[in-house]
Formats: structure tokens, sequence, C-alpha cells
């Protein structure tokens, strides 16, 4: 079975600090928003995922788990929360995204926010197969909708000063 990487960085207007502390403080809510959470609970989210593809509204209600924050002790600062992400009902059948979502300083303003980390498709080699021919596009365009929302929700903090 093929794995896929997932690379994605943004930059927010945001302090360091100030993202650190909202992932510390209640990143289930802040990734709950960002997906537009039907739910949250512990450390799931059930959350409705839907994309555009040609004109074809495509959903499937997904399940994120998160794992601890952990902050770096080697040199720069940073903050990493591990995630995963499967379909609610019959994951069997859909990619798995897992992965790290991480934040840290570029100045005293602004700080990088990455998105990294791999999805499985299902159905071992005709699922790479299949994968390749078309459904690696809706994964992309899940995955990047899911950080670009993330990141517009860091990037509001500051208008809403959380």
């Amino acid at each position: 079975m093929t794995n896929h990487t997932i690379y994605l960085y943004d930059y927010v207007p945001v302090p360091f600090e100030r993202v650190r502390s909202m992932l510390a403080s209640d990143a289930a809510h802040l990734i709950g928003e960002a997906v537009d959470a039907a739910g949250a609970r512990a450390e799931t989210i059930a959350a409705k995922l839907q994309i555009s593809i040609a004109g074809f509204e495509v959903g499937r209600t997904i399940d994120v788990r998160l794992g601890d924050l952990t902050e770096s002790d080697e040199g720069m600062a940073s903050v990493r929360l591990h995630l995963t992400w499967e379909a609610s009902h019959r994951s069997g059948f859909f990619p798995l995204m897992e992965g790290d979502l991480e934040a840290m300083p570029l100045t005293e303003d602004e700080t990088e926010v990455v998105l990294a980390g791999v999805y499985r498709p299902p159905f071992g080699p005709a699922g790479s197969a299949l994968d390749a021919a078309l459904f690696h596009r809706l994964a992309d365009a899940s995955v990047r909708q899911f950080f670009g929302r993330i990141v517009r929700r860091i990037g509001a903090e500051r208008w809403l000063g959380i």
C-alpha cells in the first residue's frame, strides 16, 4: 500500500506564544471550529468535511483524534499536535490521514503553521491504483481545506482577542 506525503505550511500574523496558548488550552475547540465540527468530545472531533470537485459536492463525516501537545526543547521553540483523521463510518473504504500540526515563531508577531504527515488509501494495491487515478485529488483537496480553515481560525484569533 502506498502512503502519500502531506506537507502544507502557512504564516499567521499572530505571536507564537498566543498560538501555543490556543493549542495548549483547547486544541479540540480550535480544530473543531476549523472543520465545522458537528460536536467535539474529549479527544475526538466528529466533523462533516465537504469539498466541491468539478461542481459536485463530496462530503463525509470524519473523526479527528488529537494526541498530546508536545513542545520542542531543541533550539528553536515549537509546539506539535499529533492528529489522525478517518471516516466515521466504513472507515476501511476511505483514506486514513495521520500527521502533526506544528507551530513555530517566525518573528515577534508572526507564526509559521505546518501540517505534515501521510495519508493511506484504502484497499491495498487496488486502492493505490484508484488513488493514483482519481482519489488523491479528493484527498488533497480535503487536506488543503482542513488546513486552510485551521490557519484562518488561528489568524482570526488576532481580531477576536482570544
